[in-house]
């Protein structure tokens, strides 16, 4: 079973746990800085505006700076970690020179998997030589994949409250692999394993424990 770290933790505490738990790969989203260089950040412009306030979901703040570098983040983790990217960029043309900037700086494609929802930059992904899941985000994405043809992608990122037993066969009828995100009951992860996932994204490294022992 997969258990994929939702964010990459900060300190060596965090990560300690996460290791502990079992956990084969962590989750990184991922933008380019004003200088062109992939950071690691979860915050994205408000309203899509690209500007000096920003927001990850919950907490604003003012301006950017701080966000570790791509290569920064990965020098925390031990090398056979595998990494789950999530690309951040709005704008078609920094979406592209988002492929352009992995594409050069990550030449060790087995490690990584870049998991969004748009066609185009799936499909660059995948001619740069990146292992892709397409994510799943609502109900009318989740039919157009099962109304559609077997995918090209290794496997699908989908948001868990969207599945049960027969929506992950037969999501599994068109793609490898179906991991849930985000878990964070341990009561949930057990009935999604139940319903046969492959893995699980949490928040929870108790969660993730709870996957990779198969409980």
């Amino acid at each position: 079973m997969i258990a994929v770290a939702h964010r990459l933790p900060r300190d060596a505490e965090a990560r300690a746990a996460w290791l502990a738990a079992g956990v084969q790969r962590f989750e990184a989203d991922v933008q380019l800085a004003p200088d062109g260089a992939v950071v690691v950040s979860h915050f994205l412009p408000f309203l899509r505006v690209r500007g000096w306030l920003q927001h990850d979901g919950t907490t604003f703040r003012w301006g950017s700076g701080g966000d570790p570098t791509l290569d920064e983040a990965l020098g925390a983790l031990p090398p056979s970690a595998g990494v789950l990217l999530d690309p951040k960029e709005t704008r078609p043309s920094r979406r592209a020179a988002l492929v352009a900037a992995l594409s050069a700086a990550l030449p060790d494609r087995e490690r990584y998997i870049v998991s969004t929802d748009d066609d185009g930059d799936l499909a660059g992904y995948r001619a740069a030589g990146f292992r892709t899941w397409r994510t799943v985000k609502d109900a009318a994405t989740l039919r157009s994949v099962l109304a559609g043809p077997e995918l090209p992608d290794a496997g699908v990122s989908i948001r868990h409250t969207l599945l049960d037993r027969a929506t992950v066969a037969r999501l599994h009828e068109r793609c490898g692999q179906v991991v849930a995100w985000t878990v964070n009951d341990e009561g949930r992860a057990r009935s999604l394993l139940g319903d046969g996932v492959d893995g699980v994204t949490t928040d929870r490294p108790d969660v993730a424990r709870l996957v990779t022992e198969g409980r």
